[in-house]
């Protein structure tokens, strides 16, 4: 099933209101008008396309909330150093035709492969290392104790401390 916002119960209700009123009115007016609408401008049609355009604003926030997510993280997977397949550290370089250059590559052609390394941010954890009595009373050898935060800030409050 799919999730139920608050805009499919508003023109449900909307329908059920409706469409008591005119079985209502055909019961004491003694006629059937049950089923017939107005048209565009009938309450049914303008309850639906009330939900309908609620639902496409929505989307459409949801959809532009999600595309500069997308580009948040493209940016942080771009590449930013390069180098020469089985590079060590001192070979980095900051494109793709820097190390081209670098390789010194005879004329005619070649495959070759350019690998690329991505600053990403960084990890933040509280460590605790233990002492001999605490490895003692959590019975074991284990010498930290390691937990993973989102953020500096995160990490600090967990500690107790003011960012």
């Amino acid at each position: 099933m799919g999730d139920v916002t608050q805009a499919d119960r508003d023109a449900v209700q909307a329908f059920h209101r409706v469409t008591a009123a005119r079985l209502f009115d055909d019961i004491k007016n003694d006629t059937r008008t049950l089923g017939d609408d107005l048209g565009d401008d009938g309450d049914l049609v303008q309850a639906f396309a009330r939900h309908r355009t609620q639902a496409t604003t929505t989307q459409a926030a949801e959809i532009t909330a999600l595309t500069a997510e997308v580009e948040r993280l493209r940016k942080l997977t771009n590449p930013e150093w390069f180098y020469h397949e089985g590079y060590d550290g001192e070979a980095c370089e900051t494109s793709p035709w820097d190390v081209i250059d670098n390789m010194g590559l005879p004329d005619g052609k070649h495959v070759i492969s350019v690998d690329c390394a991505t600053p990403l941010p960084s990890i933040w954890y509280v460590v605790h290392v233990l002492t001999d009595a605490e490895r003692d009373a959590a019975d074991t050898d284990e010498t930290y104790e390691i937990k993973e935060y989102a953020s500096e800030a995160d990490a600090r409050q967990a500690l107790g401390e003011q960012p």
